[in-house]
């Protein structure tokens, strides 16, 4: 009896071995596994966070990441500073432009933007570069922006007010709305009393009779906020759809979202704007 007792006790020994073996090798798969994923898959289609750190074309990745990436990483080889002289001590203020950007920067008082160079089929300019610069209720306001000139398919429908452009999908999708509270910008509107479903109401023109002009936003991956400047009403996504990455501003523009394609890095002016590059 002692030695069967004690045959059974081996055989359970054995067996309890085995298991704790195939636990570790479990173990090991499963970290092997998220290993991958962390390093060939997330790493590759997250997009970087940038922040600024001093110099113009230094900018490293936040904790977790390693190595310092530039303007060049970002653009390649062709790339330009906007302004190109820049005064040290200043370099907060500038931006990276890619080559087929135009550096824009008419207004001295205010931070310089890059604008697209790129045409439509017939020739023209998408953008311009224009500035503002006014004083409304009694406090200086002063910025660079790309002013529409021509819009192309989908949104071929140019709306204007006094200063600027956007391009919007043609009537009856879209019609040109105007938010009187943000220096009269225009905005792509809805005409009709209520957002459609799935969507909820950010801003609402109201002096256009029984219908109403409104900005709608997704309420499934946009929230309704307002710029710092002209307070105007934008819808910022939160969410991206499959295979895009979100990418938020830093410092000054943390507000500011966007989403990056595959292929795109999310890159950080030394401002702190969002771009997808």
């Amino acid at each position: 009896m002692k030695k069967e007792k004690k045959i059974k006790e081996k055989e359970k020994g054995k067996r309890n071995d085995k298991l704790i073996y195939v636990i570790l090798i479990i173990f090991a798969i499963v970290f092997a596994f998220i290993f991958t994923l962390k390093y060939f898959v997330f790493e590759k289609f997250k997009g970087f966070d940038y922040e600024f750190v001093g110099e113009l074309r230094s900018i490293k990745p936040s904790a977790g990441g390693s190595g310092t990436y530039t303007c060049k990483d970002a653009y390649g080889s062709d790339y330009k500073t906007c302004p190109e002289n820049i005064a040290k001590g200043s370099e907060d203020y500038a931006k990276c432009c890619d080559s087929d950007e135009e550096c824009c920067h008419k207004n001295k008082n205010a931070e310089p933007v890059c604008c697209s160079t790129e045409r439509n089929p017939g020739g023209g300019r998408l953008y311009s570069c224009a500035s503002f610069s006014r004083e409304v209720d009694n406090k200086q306001v002063d910025f660079n922006y790309c002013k529409v000139e021509n819009c192309v398919p989908p949104k071929s429908q140019k709306c204007s007010t006094l200063w600027t452009s956007v391009c919007c999908l043609p009537k009856p999708q879209e019609y040109c709305g105007a938010q009187t509270e943000d220096y009269n910008t225009p905005f792509c509107a809805i005409k009709t009393e209520k957002c459609p479903k799935g969507t909820f109401e950010c801003y609402r023109e109201d002096i256009r009779g029984s219908e109403d002009y409104l900005l709608c936003c997704n309420k499934y991956t946009e929230s309704c906020d307002s710029t710092p400047v002209g307070g105007k009403k934008v819808c910022n996504p939160f969410l991206c759809s499959y295979a895009e990455t979100l990418c938020q501003g830093i410092g000054e523009y943390s507000w500011r979202k966007t989403c990056c394609k595959i292929g795109e890095i999310c890159f950080h002016q030394p401002n702190g704007y969002p771009k997808c590059v």
